[in-house]
């Protein structure tokens, strides 16, 4: 969950990896807000218990709960064929791919002999 969040807040893959020590190698996190920086990072060090407690620390970042209830946005089924055609069109210049590229050669070998 912190990969995503930091993800959809940075616009880029998260990096992290493993050292030659097996110890985790974290990016900076600079999302201009200092709450989700921490929230992201608990996540990645595993600070939450469950995804309910992630959620209980969103949820109080501005200090406050959303009590404005379900908001629906109706959209036509052409407007959002077109919105996710653009979404596809842009990952791929941006990225090369739609999805995550494959793990590198190293990640695979740390994999392996973490779990192998």
């Amino acid at each position: 969950m912190g990969c995503l969040v930091y993800e959809l807040e940075t616009g880029v893959s998260s990096g992290i990896s493993m050292d030659d020590h097996d110890r985790l190698v974290l990016p900076q996190i600079q999302t201009g807000h200092s709450g989700l920086d921490c929230l992201i990072e608990n996540a990645w060090r595993g600070q939450y218990n469950s995804t309910a407690d992630m959620l209980e620390h969103a949820e109080n970042l501005n200090g406050a709960q959303d009590n404005r209830g379900a908001v629906e946005y109706p959209v036509s089924k052409a407007e959002l064929v077109e919105g996710i055609m653009r979404w596809r069109k842009k990952r791929q210049e941006q990225h090369g791919c739609i999805l995550r590229s494959l793990p590198t050669e190293q990640q695979l070998r740390i994999l392996a002999e973490r779990y192998g």
